[in-house]
C-alpha cells in the first residue's frame, strides 16, 4: 500500500513541477491526447466507416454529404492544432522546459556542501537526476494525458462492441489482465539495468570528456596516459555490455511471450470469434463484423496503452526517487543560510581546538588547532603536502564546519553569521583556480559588470595583479572572451597569465580576509615576489586603518614566508611550530631544517 502511494506521490510531484514551470503545456497535451485518440482513434474507424458501409442501404446523398462536410470540419481545425503543438509549441516549450528544470538541478547542484562532490554515492545520484529529469518530467505528463485518454476511448470502445455482442469482451480482458503484470516486471527489469549502467556510463562519459578537453592535451599526447584511459574506456563499456547481458534475457523472454503469444490470441481469437458470429451463428450482419474486429483492435491497444501508462508510472517513480533524494538534500551547510550579518569592523578570527576529518574517513586531518589572527596580520601556512593547510582555510572559509571545535570571528561563532554575507568578507586565490568562457572582466569580477564602477574596479585589478599590459594588447582588450571554447576570437593566456587573473580576483573583491593557496605557483621567482608584495601593501594599506586586512597564505617557497608577520608549521594536522620568520630559525626546528634545505638547494640550481 505504501508502495502505491509513493509512485502516486512521485508522479504528482512531477507533475506539480511542470504545473508550476508551464501550465499551458499541461492543458495542450491533455488536448492532443483526446484529439488523438478519441477522434482520429476512435471517430473515423467506429462512426465514419460504419456511417460509409451503410450509405447504400440507409443514407441520401444530401445526408452523405453533409455528414462528410461535418467530419471535415471537425478535422481541420483539430489537424491544425495537432500540427502547431506538435511543431511549433513544443520546439518552443520544450527549451523553456529543459531551461527551467536544469535551473532548479543547478540551483540546488550550487547549494549542496562541497563535501559533497567527493562523495561518489552523491555523485551517482546527482549524474541520475541530471540525465533523467529532463525526459522523465515529459514522459510523466505524457503518460498522465494517456492514461487519462486511453482509459476513456477504452470504455467508450469496450461500450460499442458490447452493444454488438458481450462475449467479444473476453479476449480484450484476458489481454489487459495478462500483459499488465508483464509489463510491471519488464519496466523493473529495465530500470535495474539502468541504474546498473549509470557507473559504467560516468567513466565512458569522463574518458570521453578527458581525450577531447584542452587541458588533457599536453599530458595525452606526451605520455602514455592514454593507454590507460583507453583501458579506462573500454572496462566501462565490459561493465555496460556485462550489465545489458544480465537483464537481456530476462527481456527478451517476457516481451516474446507478450508480442508473440498474447497479441496473436486476443487479435486472431476474437476475429475468428467474429467471423463465427458473422457466418456461422448469424447473430451479426457483415457491418457488426467490421465494428468488432476493428473494436478488437482498439480496444487492446487503448487497454495496452493504459497499462502502460500504469506501469510506467511505477517505472517513472523509480527514478524519480532518485531525483527527489537529489533535490530534497539537505545541506550540512546551507547556502541560504540566515544568521547575524557583521557590523563592526573585523578585529580578529580564532581558531580554538579545531579537529577535522572529512565524511567516512577514521583519521583526523586537523588536530586541535589554536591560533588568533588580527587584522592587518600577514600568516604563513607551511609544512609538508598533507599536513592540513587546505583544509584549515577550506575551515575559515565555511566550505566545511570543524568535527570538534569552534572558530570565531570577533569572538563570534562563524555559525552565527550568514553565510552569504560571512563569505563576502572572505577573497580567494587557489592553485586549482578555474578560468571561464566569458570576457576578462567577467572573469576578475566573477559576475555581471553591471556598469563604469564595476570596470574601472576589474582594471585596477588587473594592474595590480600585472596582467593589464598582456591584457591592453588582446583584440578587444579587457572585454576579450578567455578560451576559444564559443568564441573563435576569444584568447588563450598561458598558464602563469591565467594565475594573474585569478590573482586579481583577490583585488577586485577588496575583501578584509585573503586567503592564498598556492596562487603564485606557475609564476616566476620576481614575478612571484612582486605579486606578494603588492598583497602585502594591501594588506597594511598605511594610509586607511579601517582598509587594512588580514591574510592566510600557503606557499612551499619558503622565502616567500619571510616576508609575513607570523609563520605556523604543520604537519600530520597540528601545528608543530609557530612565531615569527627569526625565532623559528633561532629555534632551528623543523621550520629552520626546511628552510635551509631550499635555500642550499636554490643555490645549487643558481650555480648550475
Amino acid at each position: 500500500m505504501r508502495e502505491k502511494m509513493n509512485i502516486k506521490e512521485n508522479n504528482f510531484y512531477i507533475l506539480g513541477l511542470i504545473w508550476n514551470f508551464s501550465k499551458p503545456r499541461v492543458f495542450f497535451a491533455l488536448i492532443s491526447k483526446i484529439i488523438e485518440y478519441c477522434f482520429f482513434g476512435l471517430f473515423y474507424p467506429l462512426v465514419f466507416f460504419r456511417f460509409l458501409f451503410n450509405i447504400s442501404t440507409d443514407r441520401t446523398y444530401p445526408q452523405t454529404l453533409l455528414f462528410i462536410v461535418i467530419v471535415v470540419a471537425l478535422a481541420l481545425p483539430m489537424t491544425a492544432f495537432q500540427s502547431w503543438y506538435k511543431n511549433r509549441y513544443l520546439s518552443v516549450n520544450d527549451i523553456k522546459l529543459y531551461y527551467s528544470i536544469n535551473k532548479k538541478l543547478f540551483d540546488k547542484a550550487n547549494s549542496v556542501d562541497v563535501s559533497c562532490y567527493e562523495n561518489a554515492e552523491f555523485y551517482n545520484s546527482y549524474t541520475k537526476a541530471a540525465s533523467q529529469m529532463f525526459e522523465k518530467s515529459k514522459d510523466v505528463l505524457d503518460q498522465s494525458c494517456q492514461c487519462i485518454v486511453s482509459l476513456i476511448s477504452s470504455v467508450i470502445v469496450i461500450s460499442y462492441m458490447v452493444s454488438v455482442n458481450l462475449g467479444i469482451v473476453f479476449f480484450v480482458v484476458f489481454q489487459f489482465l495478462c500483459s499488465f503484470p508483464m509489463d510491471t516486471i519488464l519496466n523493473k527489469y529495465v530500470f535495474e539495468k539502468d541504474m546498473r549502467s549509470v557507473d559504467f556510463k560516468r567513466r565512458k562519459d569522463y574518458t570521453k570528456r578527458a581525450v577531447y578537453l584542452q587541458k588533457y592535451a599536453k599530458e595525452i599526447r606526451t605520455s602514455n596516459i592514454f593507454s590507460v584511459l583507453a583501458s579506462m574506456y573500454d572496462d566501462a563499456f565490459k561493465g555496460m555490455i556485462k550489465v545489458i547481458k544480465k537483464y537481456i534475457k530476462k527481456i527478451l523472454v517476457l516481451r516474446t511471450i507478450k508480442e508473440v503469444i498474447l497479441y496473436p490470441i486476443t487479435f486472431y481469437g476474437g476475429w475468428l470469434y467474429a467471423a463465427y458470429l458473422v457466418m456461422v451463428d448469424k447473430s451479426i450482419n457483415v457491418g457488426d463484423f467490421i465494428i468488432l474486429c476493428t473494436g478488437i483492435t482498439l480496444s487492446t491497444f487503448m487497454l495496452s496503452f493504459f497499462a502502460g501508462s500504469l506501469v510506467q508510472f511505477y517505472n517513472n517513480s523509480l527514478y524519480i526517487d532518485k531525483i527527489k533524494e537529489f533535490l530534497n538534500f539537505e545541506a550540512k551547510i546551507p547556502e541560504a543560510q540566515d544568521g547575524i550579518t557583521l557590523e563592526a569592523p573585523i578585529d580578529s578570527i580564532e581558531l580554538k581546538n579545531v579537529s577535522f576529518k572529512y565524511d567516512g574517513e577514521e583519521q583526523f586531518c586537523l588536530k586541535n588547532v589554536s591560533m588568533r589572527i588580527h587584522t592587518g596580520m600577514k600568516v604563513s601556512l607551511v609544512g609538508h603536502n598533507g599536513a592540513g593547510k587546505s583544509t584549515l582555510v577550506k575551515l575559515i572559509m565555511r566550505l566545511y564546519d570543524p568535527t570538534e571545535g569552534e572558530i570565531l570571528l570577533n569572538g563570534v561563532n562563524i555559525k552565527e553569521y550568514n553565510l552569504k554575507e560571512y563569505r563576502k568578507l572572505i577573497g580567494t586565490a587557489f592553485q586549482d583556480f578555474q578560468m571561464f568562457s566569458v570576457s576578462v572582466l567577467e572573469n576578475v569580477l566573477m559576475g555581471t559588470i553591471e556598469g563604469n564602477e564595476d570596470r574601472e574596479r576589474a582594471v585596477n585589478a588587473l594592474h595590480k595583479a600585472n596582467i593589464y599590459e598582456k591584457v591592453s594588447t588582446l583584440e578587444n582588450k579587457e572585454d576579450t572572451i578567455l578560451t576559444r571554447e564559443f568564441d573563435e576570437n576569444g584568447t588563450a593566456l598561458s598558464v602563469g597569465e591565467y594565475q594573474k587573473v585569478a590573482i586579481s580576483r583577490v583585488f577586485a573583491k577588496n575583501a578584509p580576509i585573503l586567503i592564498l593557496d598556492e596562487p603564485s605557483s606557475a609564476l616566476d621567482p620576481i614575478a612571484e615576489s612582486q605579486m606578494y608584495k603588492t598583497i602585502l601593501q594591501v594588506c597594511d594599506n598605511t594610509e586607511n586603518e579601517k582598509q587594512k586586512k588580514m591574510a592566510f597564505i600557503i606557499s612551499h617557497r619558503l622565502s616567500l614566508a619571510t616576508m609575513t608577520d607570523y609563520i605556523y608549521y604543520l604537519e600530520n594536522g597540528s601545528i608543530l611550530e609557530e612565531g615569527g620568520h627569526s625565532q623559528l630559525m633561532d629555534k632551528q626546528g623543523l621550520y629552520a631544517e626546511t628552510f635551509l634545505k631550499q635555500a642550499e638547494n636554490y643555490m645549487e640550481e643558481v650555480m648550475y
